[in-house]
């Protein structure tokens, strides 16, 4: 339960991060920092969340 509960904050941490990303303009260099980063975030989390329910 705690790895569901942990991957609950995560998701909510990343639409307050991309709620904030969408403000700045897409061609800074921030931006595109962020956005690399959220992605990757996404993708190890997607891992995470595929390791979990294949292993229920």
């Amino acid at each position: 339960m705690q790895v569901k509960s942990f991957l609950a904050t995560m998701g909510v941490g990343l639409a307050v991060g991309a709620l904030g990303a969408m403000m700045l303009p897409k061609n800074s260099e921030v931006y595109r920092m962020a956005n690399n980063a959220a992605k990757t975030i996404q993708q190890e989390a997607e891992k995470a969340v595929s390791a979990v329910t294949s292993s229920n």
